[in-house]
């Protein structure tokens, strides 16, 4: 019977070695960088006149490139929302980041950032900018966020914004130009095409702004990642500072120039993109090894006390 006793404790402590080995396994999956592999998909530095190509259209003559500084520039014209539109992005079809790099120099009327969008040609938009106001706006992302926190808090200060999307979520990232890691504003349900038409950008009333770049990278997550269901959609706009933004049961006007209080707030969802757990053997990892060579110890212990009875 003690014979039996020490094979049932063996085999025991052998399946809670398995079991941990793929909790830890699994987690280390889902947290590791190394699960999606980046790929740099357009870069725009602004060292030549893009209105010289095709892709690159613009309101007007106020909006140009300084090639002696490498800057987009939206000058102050005496109009409102002037702007500039990339149109050729049909490499931006599947999971990607795109980040840019720009300051609102003056006359913003609280806003901080010119506006950076993302459109279809049916109209609908995904929008990012920044406002400092008494009602704390802060970031707008698809809606006003409310959320204050890592935006510029003057006018005249370089701000990078990095902007994930998947076909499940959409993650606003944001740092000052000078910091080295971004911080994360909001992440969020999403379920629209990926398959954007146009970037534009926009300058808020008649204020003057600088590009400094624009980047892109594809996300690809390993094989056997899991998608989830979503519920937020982009914003549709009427005209170029005009966006309406839905979600599954409301919806709410904004005008990117007349700031107005939203109906709804978006969910602040965590985003990660990971893959389905799978079973390793008891050596992958220094941990389930640990658990086996214990086991082996248990056992020889309670194999001596037996014989010395």
């Amino acid at each position: 019977m003690e014979g039996k006793g020490i094979v049932l404790t063996f085999f025991i402590l052998f399946l809670l070695t398995g079991s941990v080995s793929t909790i830890y396994q699994s987690s280390a999956l889902i947290n590791s960088p190394s699960a999606i592999k980046i790929q740099s998909i357009y870069e725009e530095n602004f060292d030549s006149n893009v209105f010289l190509e095709s892709s690159w259209t613009r309101s007007d003559s106020s909006v140009y490139v300084d090639t002696d500084m490498n800057y987009l520039i939206i000058d102050s014209s005496n109009n409102y929302d002037d702007y500039a539109i990339l149109t050729d992005i049909s490499i931006l079809n599947t999971s990607f980041t795109i980040e840019y790099r720009s300051k609102l120099v003056s006359s913003g009327r609280n806003y901080m950032l010119p506006w950076f969008i993302l459109g279809y040609s049916n109209g609908s938009t995904l929008q990012t900018n920044y406002v400092v106001d008494s009602s704390g706006h802060g970031w707008f992302f698809i809606d006003w966020t409310y959320k204050e926190q890592n935006g510029p808090t003057s006018e005249n200060l370089w701000w990078d914004v990095k902007i994930e999307l998947t076909p499940t979520t959409a993650t606003l990232n944001a740092k000052e130009s000078t910091e080295s890691n971004y911080h994360v504003i909001i992440s969020q349900k999403f379920n629209g095409d990926l398959s954007f038409d146009y970037i534009k950008i926009i300058q808020p009333w008649d204020s003057v702004n600088y590009v400094d770049w624009i980047k892109s990278d594809s996300l690809q997550p390993n094989s056997g990642s899991e998608t989830t269901s979503t519920s937020t959609t982009p914003s549709s706009t009427s005209s170029n500072h005009e966006s309406t933004t839905s979600t599954s049961t409301t919806s709410s006007t904004t005008s990117s120039n007349q700031r107005s209080t939203p109906t709804t707030e978006n969910e602040d969802q965590n985003s990660s993109i990971g893959t389905k757990p799978k079973i390793f053997s008891l050596v992958d990892l220094p941990f389930p090894t640990f658990m086996t060579g214990l086991s082996l110890i248990c056992v020889i212990l309670l194999t001596r006390k037996h014989r010395r009875y």
